[in-house]
């Protein structure tokens, strides 16, 4: 029986000094039927060259370029670009462990097909020292909707996914930072189960420049309040506890423009924060007092 073909998507702007190790890792999983497709997002850098090197000498690899477009467009052009049954993504500075594609993919394989998504855990590592920093603990999320749509979670990198499932619920969004890899775990559970493995699948590099790594409550709440109204409508039974979410985002939000002296942005998250919660009359209070002293 013929193995899935799987397709590892790597989107990489100006990682010339990661790729190498990144490519590496992914060049000597132990799977045959393999496809590796970097998306060089408008590279000012030896990405390009980088990459050259590596298809020269692996067959499973193939360099696509595009204009600067962003993560979320570079991941989306991979997918355009896919010819596997399932679809991996790895940031262009991060690792796959040994034996990581054969697992997922073969759990997978092994599942019916209501199950769209077999994940592992992440481990992360300090770049300066390579010393382990934490394991995450995605199972938990992946079973537990309201927890899996409230975090920030980088999970989709730790796993396999059947690429007709996440073509069918669209691509990344492009619009907006940090909420695209959630918006599309949360289109993938209204269409499948998620699978959990125990296994550590991916190796997560954290990097003082990176402005990706680390998940504040702050980072959160924005992406709630950015993402509230797609959310809700692809978890309608969701949508009182995503009201409220996005309501504690855009009052934190009034509050911070507020104190930057930035009034008329403060007012409109107040208005939208009332508007989402017309109940709470503490915002509409304030609401209608920034209208009668005219800021």
């Amino acid at each position: 029986m013929t193995e899935p073909r799987v397709s590892i998507i790597v989107p990489a702007y100006n990682m010339a000094d990661y790729l190498p190790q990144t490519l590496g890792s992914l060049a000597s999983q132990d799977y045959g039927n393999l496809e590796i497709i970097v998306v060089d997002d408008g590279s000012g850098d030896r990405t390009g060259e980088v990459v050259a090197a590596y298809t020269a000498q692996y067959p499973q690899m193939r360099y696509v370029y595009q204009e600067n477009g962003g993560e979320s467009a570079a991941r989306n052009c991979g997918i355009l670009a896919a010819t596997g049954d399932y679809l991996m993504f790895v940031d262009a500075d991060d690792l796959l462990m040994p034996g990581a594609v054969r697992t997922l993919a073969t759990q997978l394989d092994a599942l019916e097909p209501s199950y769209c998504l077999v994940h592992g855990e992440m481990e992360e590592f300090d770049h300066s020292t390579g010393q382990t920093l934490g394991v995450t603990n995605f199972a938990a999320l992946s079973q537990n909707r309201e927890r899996l749509f409230t975090t920030m979670s980088n999970m989709i990198l730790a796993s396999v996914v059947r690429a007709e499932v996440l073509r069918a619920v669209g691509n990344f969004p492009a619009h907006v930072k940090w909420s695209a890899i959630t918006e599309v775990l949360m289109a993938l559970s209204q269409r499948g189960l998620f699978f959990a493995l125990p296994h550590v699948v991916y190796r997560y590099r954290v990097r003082s420049d990176s402005m990706s790594r680390g998940i504040s409550e702050e980072r959160v709440r924005l992406m709630l309040t950015q993402s509230a109204d797609r959310l809700i409508r692809l978890l309608p039974q969701e949508t009182p506890t995503l009201q409220r979410a996005a309501w504690a985002g855009h009052y934190q939000r009034y509050g911070v423009k507020l104190h930057s002296y930035d009034r008329p942005t403060a007012r409109s998250y107040l208005l939208i924060a009332w508007l989402l919660r017309p109940g709470r009359i503490e915002a509409l209070r304030l609401l209608l007092g920034s209208w009668l002293r005219r800021w």
